[in-house]
């Protein structure tokens, strides 16, 4: 091999190395996690912000439409937060701020469900919810046949070793069965758990004493309106 030669295959390897290094970088998960919906409001990169959201977009729409719940609990909340790589201004919602960020988030994830409308958020939702329910009635299966696969899986309140394998099967249940127009009666008969009353929520804790989760049921005559889990700590 001449030096020439020499030198522009270490030029190619260094290139396809630095091209690999970038890709991998790329394809670094953010601090954002779906099991807890406000770790996007801890995001300080906008450039991670960004990947966060790209992550969300890849969501299931149970997944989604339930950060939308747990997000709308801060619109009114003005606290600053800080994050790097952004200029107030360049979006249409100051996500330096708790409220700002959040409805930024909504209002995307919205906008790719819904397009451009001039209904509020919460019809929007409703809207989403209504028509999902509809479509998954298709091929979703029956409370029967849901209650089999899920026997036994799910515990309530302190449950020691059956934390985590009931919080993994309540999160596939939500999966398997589209929760929002739904009767509470159905999930309770899935389960084989009572969830306790709390005003106009249902509501099932699943923890050890040390960790854990509550998924709050918000009802409307029995039917689920929205469901937002909080950790348990």
């Amino acid at each position: 091999m001449t030096y020439r030669s020499w030198f522009y295959a270490s030029i190619l390897i260094v290139f396809a190395a630095l091209v690999s290094t970038g890709a991998q970088e790329s394809r670094t998960p953010s601090p954002f996690r779906f099991d807890n919906p406000l770790s996007f409001l801890g995001i300080t990169s906008f450039q991670e912000l960004q990947q966060a959201v790209t992550e969300i977009d890849s969501g299931s729409e149970v997944k989604r439409i339930m950060l939308i719940d747990r997000l709308k609990e801060k619109l009114a909340d003005e606290s600053p937060i800080s994050l790097s790589g952004y200029s107030v201004g360049t979006e249409r919602y100051d996500l330096t701020k708790v409220s700002g960020r959040a409805r930024w988030l909504i209002e995307h994830i919205l906008q790719r469900e819904i397009g451009n409308s001039t209904l509020s958020v919460d019809d929007r939702v409703k809207l989403w919810q209504v028509n999902a329910s509809q479509r998954r009635l298709a091929f979703e299966r029956p409370v029967p046949e849901l209650k089999q696969k899920y026997a036994g899986t799910i515990r309530s309140g302190i449950v020691g070793d059956m934390t985590v394998p009931s919080l993994e099967a309540m999160d596939r249940l939500l999966e398997d069965w589209f929760p929002y127009s739904r009767r509470i009666a159905d999930l309770e008969e899935i389960t084989g758990v009572r969830f306790a009353r709390e005003d106009e929520d249902a509501v099932l804790r699943i923890e050890n004493g040390f960790f854990g989760a509550e998924y709050r049921f918000r009802l409307n005559n029995g039917v689920i309106e929205s469901v937002i889990k909080r950790g348990i700590e």
